[in-house]
């Protein structure tokens, strides 16, 4: 978990940064990318961690693949909604949800390479070969 946790806190920064130095984003605009960003990326790890394979080689459950795609559109959608300033949600210009977008496909490949480095030398410190193929 420890290299998990150093590659999301390597995207985490990677979006302050873009937001407060390369956008300036006013606090609304940051604190509404920061929430959609968050959220997805959480999705993604869900997708990465729930299987020893390939993420997009073991299918996921049609329940947990409805709840993320859902998630993932509700979160996108929240900024745009009539009740979004409750929470201090702004619209988010499509560059920025672009760029949202863009750090979490990023942060879904780094993890898919971090998790595969890691169970090969969780294998090797248990004397297994290493297979990333589902155990049956």
């Amino acid at each position: 978990m420890v290299s998990f946790g150093l590659v999301s806190s390597l995207f985490d920064f990677v979006t302050f940064a873009g937001l407060a130095l390369l956008i300036k984003a006013a606090p609304a605009t940051f604190q509404t990318a920061r929430f959609v960003g968050s959220l997805l990326t959480e999705l993604a790890i869900v997708l990465i961690v729930r299987t020893r394979s390939c993420f997009w080689r073991s299918k996921p459950s049609r329940l947990l693949s409805f709840l993320t795609v859902a998630t993932a559109v509700l979160a996108i959608a929240i900024p745009y909604a009539p009740f979004a300033g409750y929470f201090g949600f702004v619209p988010l210009p499509w560059p920025i949800m672009t760029g949202l977008l863009l750090i979490t496909v990023l942060y879904l490949m780094a993890s898919e390479i971090t998790e595969h480095w890691f169970l090969r030398w969780d294998n090797r410190m248990h004397g297994r070969s290493y297979s990333r193929a589902k155990k049956k």
